[in-house]
């Protein structure tokens, strides 16, 4: 299910996180997402690879080296 397309809750259920800072990481140009049934006041829909790789994109660089002391 690679090109799934999700509301703004099920991606907040993917990402464990609520909806609330999902409508915050797209305000903050975080996430990308469009809109459906209006340009101003439709319904957010997230393209879920599309939100993977700009989480992964936004990524530290070093997370993997964390403890490695």
């Amino acid at each position: 299910m690679d090109g799934d397309i999700l509301t703004t809750a099920e991606c907040a259920e993917r990402l464990k996180i609520t909806e609330r800072t999902v409508r915050q990481m797209v305000s903050d140009g975080r996430v990308p997402c469009f809109r459906v049934g209006g340009e101003e006041r439709g319904h957010l829909r997230f393209n879920w690879p599309a939100v993977l790789n700009a989480l992964e994109s936004a990524a530290p660089e070093d997370e993997g080296s964390k403890g490695d002391d």
